[in-house]
């Protein structure tokens, strides 16, 4: 599951965002509401980066870290993923 995005450069609205401590973590359901241009879309093409396991066609200097939750014999554990690592 995922807990928080990290970072995002370059990616949409977001030319040098991190994530602060006042911003709640994601929990099992989530709500993403905005005005229009404030970030919703971009937000989405950042997960759908992440299930395709490759850029968006638009934003290839793009950088973000996004934090995910495993459980693991019963402990639970927080891996950070970088698209540093996606295949372009």
């Amino acid at each position: 599951m995922i807990v928080s995005i990290n970072k995002v450069k370059h990616f949409g609205l977001f030319k040098d965002f991190k994530w602060s401590g006042d911003i709640p973590g994601f929990r099992q359901y989530n709500l993403i509401y905005g005005w229009n241009y404030s970030g919703k879309t971009t937000l989405s093409r950042i997960f759908r980066c992440i299930e395709l396991k490759e850029l968006h066609s638009d934003f290839q200097n793009a950088e973000f870290d996004i934090v995910s939750s495993i459980l693991c014999l019963g402990k639970s554990f927080l891996l950070i993923f970088s698209n540093m690592g996606f295949a372009l």
